[in-house]
């Protein structure tokens, strides 16, 4: 598995104790199935986000970036097939626990994996929903 950023921060995100260990796990396991089952490495763009920086960027989703409740990984470089057996491994073997989508609008296209909604600490998103006011962009 890599990380898409010299300066070491998506590991250090990805290893710290703020990211959700139920949503790690669904990570290594996904990376695991791509490593060594499709051959392919798959790359982090995006573990944490402040709220701040979840503001700026005009984010319109429940920020669970910020709360170590979701993380981005590349998909520009996988084939058709290769995405398709991947949203349905994860459908398959997680969808009590995660989601993984496939994002095409805004930044470049990539997978988006999150915690559902029953293991979310939700008071934990609205708070940093609101620390920043960014009521506008929270759709939990």
């Amino acid at each position: 598995m890599n990380f898409k950023d010299d300066n070491g921060r998506l590991k250090a995100e990805f290893t710290s104790f703020a990211v959700s260990p139920l949503l790690r796990a669904c990570v290594l396991d996904l990376a695991w199935v791509a490593l060594n089952t499709l051959n392919h490495d798959l790359t982090i763009t995006a573990v944490l986000r402040t709220a701040q920086e979840q503001v700026d960027q005009k984010v319109k989703s429940d920020f669970q970036h910020c709360v170590g409740e979701a993380i981005d990984i590349r998909s520009r470089d996988l084939q058709l097939d290769v995405l398709n057996r991947l949203i349905s491994y994860a459908q398959l073997n997680w969808k009590d626990f995660c989601t993984l989508k496939l994002h095409t609008k805004g930044t470049a296209p990539h997978f988006h994996l999150n915690v559902n909604a029953k293991y979310s600490d939700r008071e934990k998103i609205f708070e940093a929903v609101h620390s920043v006011g960014g009521e506008k962009y929270w759709t939990g």
